[in-house]
């Protein structure tokens, strides 16, 4: 029997459910749970996304994505171009497009900004038909100061010192290939502190008004070692999640849709919204091997 498609007075339960359980500051944006600007977009995006091979528990989690403004910090530093014999440059492309297929849908112009570590000229609006053009024009040049570029591009503009405010919350995604270079150790996760308390001290917002998801591109060892460092931070990893770092990026290609894709993306992009799938850090966990010793066939009685 066909599920039943999603009404939008149904997905605004879902979305307070989400406020409730997960990020309660959210109320701050939405007084008095009302969605009623991004129900309908939500219940639309929950069937466009099973249409599409996703299973609907999922689709209904990437809906969710209608209360968020998605901004990109890509790194364009020179190792992404001259490592792995350019293959950096075209996984980029793959995770872009995936990301842009799924958050267009979200918010109609598609994401909000992407901004790089060392090109001082970002872009806005950037759908999945927009990503091309986008990924041909980044000139690969430059080090991997995540901290201060984060800072500057991404937390003073959007949250600290925005030119009108905040309508919806933050989600900040970092996607790069190396360790930091060229800043002092340790700015990350004093900028990420520093912008939460002084959200935790605003009167108008609260610490869930940002999140942050860093994924690894290349296999770069210091690069591990930073984001799994960030994964498991006491204080900041509520509001930080990190693609595992021996995550199949390749399955996030959108012209496999098959369910690995899915599960990639999933933990790509909600990763820092939910419990759950930031504590899913075993995406890929394989079964031991297990043969009963003494047992014969089941059979029916």
């Amino acid at each position: 029997m066909a599920a039943s498609r999603m009404h939008a007075d149904k997905f605004s339960s879902k979305l307070k459910l989400f406020v409730e359980r997960q990020k309660p500051g959210l109320v701050q944006f939405f007084p008095d749970y009302n969605f009623d600007e991004y129900s309908q977009r939500g219940a639309d995006m929950v069937e466009t996304l099973v249409d599409r091979a996703c299973p609907r528990e999922i689709a209904e989690q990437f809906a969710v994505l209608a209360l968020y403004d998605l901004v990109i910090l890509l790194d364009d530093s020179s190792s992404m171009e001259y490592e792995d014999g350019g293959n950096r440059k075209d996984m980029l492309k793959k995770v872009l497009e995936a990301i842009a297929d799924v958050y267009e849908l979200a918010r109609e112009e598609g994401i909000v900004s992407v901004r790089f570590l060392n090109n001082p000229t970002g872009r806005k609006d950037i759908k999945k038909a927009d990503v091309a053009g986008l990924h041909a024009e980044i000139q690969y040049d430059g080090v991997t100061m995540t901290g201060t570029e984060l800072q500057n591009k991404i937390l003073k503009p959007f949250v600290l010192e925005p030119q009108t405010p905040m309508r919806k919350p933050l989600l900040t995604m970092i996607i790069t290939d190396g360790d930091i270079e060229g800043e002092k150790q340790g700015v990350l996760k004093r900028n990420i502190n520093n912008c939460l308390a002084k959200l935790d001290n605003d009167s108008e917002r609260t610490v869930d008004s940002v999140a942050f998801m860093f994924a690894r591109i290349g296999d770069d060892p210091a690069a591990k070692t930073l984001i799994e460092a960030l994964d498991d931070d006491d204080k900041l990893g509520a509001w930080i999640d990190c693609l595992p770092v021996d995550s199949h990026l390749d399955d996030i290609d959108i012209s496999t849709n098959g369910r690995s894709h899915w599960d990639v993306l999933r933990k790509l992009m909600l990763g820092g919204l939910y419990e759950d799938v930031d504590e899913d850090d075993d995406i890929y966990d394989e079964s031991l091997p297990f043969e009963p010793h003494g047992k014969g066939p089941c059979v029916d009685v």
